[in-house]
């Protein structure tokens, strides 16, 4: 449905229907003004509002119906009619104070009362989507911190085995660094039925030996190291034991 505004003497009043706006008394020069309007324009140019020109019944007075005005005869006709004109625009601009009061806090109330309903109803989905966001948060928080803490026991682990693997070729490595110790020096000291040739060869493979194991260890030892463990360092010296000088022992 259409909505009016409309301007009488410089006060502006709306939005009304056309029903509202013919209880009003407006004139063909009354400015007014409706949704696709770019500016005002007189009453008298609607088409709608045309028809309520033909016919216009009295403003409307809820309050209480006035008293009948005595007639007084007055010897001159043109004062008044000057009177009634000054009255009736007099009560119609009461009227229309009157009208515009009653819809302006009507309006105002009820903006007022949509805009708090609004502004509970946003907060209130502001509020629920954080407490949405928060969780989650706290979700993924919670994934993480259990995804990590598996993580790190898996690499512990993993170290703890290294390091025993590591430690047990280390035994086995100081193991077979003196067993060939053991068998240099006894290569050396006993007479054995052999070359001084022969002799020395076997002396020189047992001599390589112990370097491989001297590597091996220390390659092991670094390891270890790497992985935070101290290791005790041992002494590894490979002595050079010369052989008896003979050519048949």
């Amino acid at each position: 449905m259409k909505q009016y505004y409309y301007e009488i003497n410089g006060i502006q009043t709306g939005p009304v229907t056309i029903e509202e706006l013919k209880n009003v008394n407006i004139s063909r020069n009354t400015l007014i003004w409706f949704e696709g309007l770019d500016n005002w324009i007189k009453a008298g140019e609607d088409e709608e509002l045309r028809e309520i020109f033909k016919s216009i019944p009295p403003p409307l007075n809820n309050s209480a119906t006035p008293p009948p005005i005595a007639q007084v005869n007055i010897p001159s006709k043109n004062k008044t009619t000057l009177l009634d004109s000054t009255k009736a625009k007099v009560l119609i601009v009461c009227f229309a104070t009157v009208v515009t009061v009653i819809l302006f806090f009507s309006f105002s109330d009820n903006e007022r009362t949509v805009i708090e309903r609004q502004t509970i109803d946003n907060t209130q989905q502001i509020s629920n989507q954080q407490n949405l966001i928060d969780e989650q948060n706290a979700r993924i928080a919670e994934q993480e911190r259990v995804e990590a803490e598996r993580k790190a026991r898996e690499e512990a682990e993993q170290k703890n085995l290294k390091i025993q693997a590591l430690r047990a070729e280390l035994d086995r490595a100081y193991s077979s660094l003196e067993a060939s110790r053991r068998d240099f020096v006894k290569n050396s000291e006993f007479q054995l039925l052999r070359s001084r040739s022969e002799k020395q060869a076997q002396l020189n493979f047992i001599k390589s030996t112990i370097k491989e194991w001297e590597d091996e260890i220390f390659r092991i030892r670094g390891e270890l190291t790497n992985l935070g463990v101290d290791t005790p360092k041992e002494e590894i010296v490979t002595e050079e034991v010369a052989p008896p000088a003979s050519s048949f022992q």
